[in-house]
């Protein structure tokens, strides 16, 4: 897993589930709160 990746690499996750836990896990990088990410 990449290290403050961008969203852009979860292009080529398989699955849907991967994607957003990649996509989740980028935001909290980034320094925005799981909860308001899933709003």
């Amino acid at each position: 897993m990449a290290e403050g990746g961008h969203p852009a690499i979860i292009a080529s996750s398989s699955t849907n589930n991967d994607i957003n836990e990649q996509f989740l896990a980028s935001l909290l990088e980034m320094g925005i709160p799981q909860e308001t990410a899933k709003q």
